[in-house]
């Protein structure tokens, strides 16, 4: 059980890491991450959306997961967090691409990154489950 809920400490915080930087990203320059997987920002409007919704949702995300990973009675609940949202993104790309939206190369990144950390999660969700606390 220790090493299950080591590695799902790490699982958590490794996710929390990622929000974190790319939250930071936004933040600081919003322009650059669209841009570099090939989305235009038009004007200082959309900036600061893409500002406020990426970067202030992503740097909420990775506070709570920090929260989680350093709380073991939170890593359940952190753990439901990277699998959930993960999957919904990755699921989401991956329909929009079987649909005949254009590719990416970004996408490859980014698909390895949400559906391999869904279904890490999801296999430490199980791994947690299978043996009752205090062992």
């Amino acid at each position: 059980m220790r090493r299950m809920t080591t590695l799902a400490r790490l699982l958590v915080l490794l996710s929390a890491l990622g929000f974190l930087a790319f939250g930071l990203w936004y933040v600081i320059d919003p322009v650059a991450p669209m841009q570099a997987i090939g989305v235009p920002v038009e004007g200082p409007v959309a900036a600061t959306e893409f500002r406020a919704f990426y970067g202030g949702l992503e740097l909420g995300l990775a506070a709570f997961l920090l929260g989680c990973a350093w709380k073991r009675s939170a890593l359940v609940p952190g753990l439901w967090l990277v699998l959930l949202a993960n999957a919904g993104i990755g699921l989401v790309r991956v329909g929009a691409l079987a649909a005949g939206a254009p590719w990416s190369s970004f996408f490859a990144y980014a698909l390895a990154w949400e559906l391999g950390f869904a279904a890490l999660a999801a296999l430490a969700l199980l791994g947690l489950r299978r043996r009752p606390e205090g062992r």
